[in-house]
């Protein structure tokens, strides 16, 4: 006869394995937990730190660009300024560059002053010896009397006349004529 009672030997041995490799597995399970919590601690450190960093770097780099932006506008404004006098100067230039080569001129002279007629070629200047009927004209350094509506042709294709003198104020109007200069 058997013994119904008795425990079946296979059934608590296969019973003990299975509670030994539950013990084992339940260690590995909590070992990779643990292990995972640790790698999350340290990653989640790891980019707060990072983050830190290239959040650091960031305001770094839009203060230098802000600085940058300042230098030129600053540099910008003085070009403007530049520019405006550079071109306020070339206007006035032009303009009394259009005046001086006009081909005919009227000048008006005082004494012991010279104007010039023509790019490089001579200067008219008033003397100053006035008479009663005529004037002493300094035409490139050379003393000439004139009376009113007497003329000097001169070289360069240019004629002087003098076209009126005050002997109380020293002055005297000169009508110069030049062929038309090119600059």
């Amino acid at each position: 006869m058997t013994d119904t009672t008795a425990p079946n030997r296979s059934a608590t041995l296969s019973s003990q394995v299975s509670r030994s490799a539950m013990k084992t597995a339940a260690k590995w399970i909590a070992i990779v937990v643990f292990l995972l919590g640790v790698g999350f601690i340290i990653g989640y450190t790891l980019g707060w730190h990072w983050q830190d960093q290239v959040l650091q770097q960031v305001v770094q780099d839009r203060n230098k660009a802000v600085g940058d932006i300042n230098n030129l506008t600053t540099t910008n404004q003085t070009q403007a300024t530049q520019i405006k006098t550079l071109t306020d100067q070339l206007a006035a230039a032009q303009t009394r560059l259009a005046d001086f080569l006009q081909p005919a001129r009227q000048l008006k002279l005082e004494a012991n002053h010279a104007e010039p007629v023509s790019i490089g070629a001579f200067t008219v200047g008033l003397g100053n010896a006035l008479g009663s009927s005529s004037v002493s004209i300094n035409v490139s350094g050379k003393q000439q009397d004139m009376a009113p509506g007497s003329a000097i042709n001169l070289t360069y294709n240019c004629r002087v006349a003098l076209g009126s003198f005050d002997v109380l104020n020293a002055t005297a109007t000169i009508n110069s004529t030049c062929a038309a200069a090119n600059p």
